[in-house]
């Protein structure tokens, strides 16, 4: 779960502006403090230096503080580590250093004791520890509530936590006490916050359509209340819900849907640019003005995938490419704080628009060009567990496409078999249902197609996504066809259409209109025309093949010699370029990832947990 409060103005990095220093009671404290005062000079320096500031940090903790420095020199010296380098244990072990020790100085340091425990969570959420930090922020809870925005913070902490364990029960009843104690203290931007966190939810799971509609009203409500001069919060929540709601539109294959709330999160995006970037006090926010348009560009490249504009989507992938490699050497070389996890943000970016464009170049007939991604894709597997956990099953998914694509059935199997092993999630395990008995099917398993038979009945799928259910039916169509079941497979065909129809799916369409020309032996020329028309819209040019032997067998059934020859030799110009593309990338050392597997899920599962905090 990505909640609102991921990026927040109050943890800033500032070592003398929030943390937990009282002024100097020795000598020694006060060089502990002007060491300090160093630190931040080189943090904040137009060139900044930050390995300097760490060694500063660090020599003021060799010094003999008092209780109350040394706990603020750990909570200094760990906020620079967190947000300065990589070295996210030694972060960890300062941070927890600077609790135990403000837990011994008692309550009148319990606002800076809630704070330290908020950073430590963060950290312990992007190792994973996710036990350890749930007993941690569940004391601290009551406490927090003295301080509005910090029991916000420890609230979305606290839901971040048990939806990425898939305890989405616990999670959505945190967000829903949010969403009463600032409805009651009248705080319209946290209430909001707290809705879109609990809509973002209710968006993973696509059977919660009336729910979520019943959200974003609600949220339709509330922003008209939030005060003019808060114009960044207001572009941003609008920026929110637009992103949720397209992700579920798009996800529940509600394309026609998806058009107008795309646009109207392009026109945010623009009104979010122009915002003001600084607030007045303290403030949550869902996502940086960077971010959020590198978003938009992707959910255009998804968008366009399902309208089989393939020619829109390369184009704003090479644009969300380009922002997403501008944002990170931005990162590089700014001094300020580029955003919680933000390097995770950015790869996981990167790997949406890699599974989006390798699915886009097998279509388009580009195979060499999809293993350029999914080479891309599986380097940042292996380097991750957290991107490996993420997208492992959906790599799979690829690889089991390409295979197919390569015309290797068994490879095919194999890969849509690892994907289901791997993954939780309805559409994936529908998609890779269907996509199995697909191959089960045309490769003429009867008995395996049989044993996948009431996992893609269509009135039986575990996910309502209407692509899903359009997939499923033109599989029972085929099935039909291949059995000479006449009858059944019109009854899917015609399902099929509607739903394709319904929902402006060029794909589906030509699909089904392919299979409905092919039904009547090509003899009917509106069937066969309606088929071409589809089919153009689609770009497929696996499809344009199957057309053009359709429409060769048409003018050879009219007697249409000369017209026959003329379409045979374009489908065998069309034909030879897709071998010799297959040719192309069997050839490639990439080929071999036909063969790759995920190893060690089981450990992958389940990370060490080590915590030095003291209850």
């Amino acid at each position: 779960m990505t909640d609102a409060g991921s990026d927040v103005d109050d943890t800033s990095p500032h070592p003398t502006s929030n943390g937990v220093a009282a002024p100097p009671t020795t000598e020694i404290d006060a060089a502990g403090l002007r060491l300090l005062a160093m630190a931040e000079h080189f943090r904040t320096a137009p060139q900044p230096k930050y390995k300097l500031a760490i060694k500063c940090a660090m020599a003021a903790l060799k010094t003999n503080l008092s209780r109350h420095l040394t706990a603020h020199c750990h909570y200094e010296l760990g906020k620079l580590l967190k947000f300065y380098t990589k070295s996210h244990i030694s972060a960890k072990y300062h941070l927890e250093q600077a609790y135990n020790c403000i837990k011994d100085l008692g309550t009148p340091f319990e606002e800076s004791r809630i704070k330290v425990i908020c950073l430590i969570a963060e950290i312990y959420i992007d190792m994973e520890l996710y036990d350890s930090i749930k007993a941690f922020l569940r004391m601290e809870l009551e406490a927090s509530k003295k301080y509005p925005f910090l029991y916000a913070k420890i609230l979305f902490l606290f839901a971040e936590v048990y939806s990425r364990t898939g305890e989405y029960d616990p999670s959505r009843q945190i967000l829903e006490e949010g969403i009463r104690t600032f409805s009651q203290s009248g705080n319209c931007i946290m209430e909001c916050y707290f809705r879109l966190s609990r809509a973002m939810l209710l968006s993973v799971e696509t059977n919660q359509m009336e729910e979520l509609a019943d959200c974003v009203k609600k949220l339709a409500e509330l922003i008209p209340k939030i005060p003019p001069q808060e114009q960044l919060a207001i572009v941003n929540i609008k920026s929110f819900c637009y992103s949720i709601q397209l992700c579920y539109f798009l996800a529940s294959g509600m394309v026609k849907n998806s058009k107008k709330c795309l646009r109207q999160l392009q026109v945010t995006v623009q009104e979010t640019s122009a915002a003001p970037v600084t607030a007045q006090q303290p403030h949550f926010h869902w996502m940086g003005s960077e971010a959020l348009t590198a978003l938009t560009y992707i959910i255009t490249v998804l968008s366009s995938m399902q309208l089989a504009t393939f020619d829109r989507a390369l184009k704003y992938s090479k644009i969300a490419t380009k922002h997403i490699d501008d944002m990170r050497k931005m990162i590089r070389q700014s001094s300020s704080l580029a955003g919680r996890r933000c390097e995770e943000t950015l790869t996981n970016f990167e790997m949406i628009l890699c599974e989006s464009m390798a699915q886009t170049t097998m279509v388009v007939g580009k195979p060499t060009e999809s293993l350029v991604y999914l080479a891309k894709m599986v380097e940042k597997i292996r380097g991750s567990r957290s991107v490996a956990l993420a997208f492992g099953s959906q790599f799979h998914t690829l690889l089991g496409l390409y295979a197919s694509f390569m015309r290797s059935p068994n490879h095919a199997i194999m890969q849509y078999e690892a994907a289901l092993k791997l993954t939780n999630d309805q559409e994936m395990y529908t998609f890779n249902n269907l996509s199995l008995a697909l191959a089960h099917l045309l490769d003429g398993r009867e008995d395996d197609f049989n044993g996948l038979f009431d996992r893609i009945n269509p009135s039986k799928l575990s996910s309502p996504a209407t692509t899903l259910r359009a997939a499923a039916h033109f599989i029972h169509a085929l099935y039909g066809y291949l059995h000479s079941r006449q009858q059944d497979c019109k009854a899917s065909l015609t399902d099929c259409m509607t739903i394709a129809r319904d929902e402006d799916l060029p794909r589906v369409q030509a699909l089904a209109m392919l299979l409905s020309s092919q039904l009547f032996e090509c003899r009917d020329k509106d069937y066969v025309r309606n088929a071409h028309e589809w089919t153009e819209k689609s770009s497929d040019h696996s499809l344009m093949i199957w057309i053009n032997t359709q429409i060769k067998s048409m003018y050879l059934h009219y007697g249409a010699t000369a017209d026959a020859e003329e379409t045979n030799r374009n489908m065998e110009a069309m034909s030879a370029e897709i071998a010799e593309q297959r040719r192309s990338a069997a050839a490639q050392a990439n080929h071999a990832m036909i063969n790759w597997k995920l190893e060690n899920t089981q450990e992958l599962m389940n990370p060490c947990e080590n915590s030095n905090l003291h209850l």
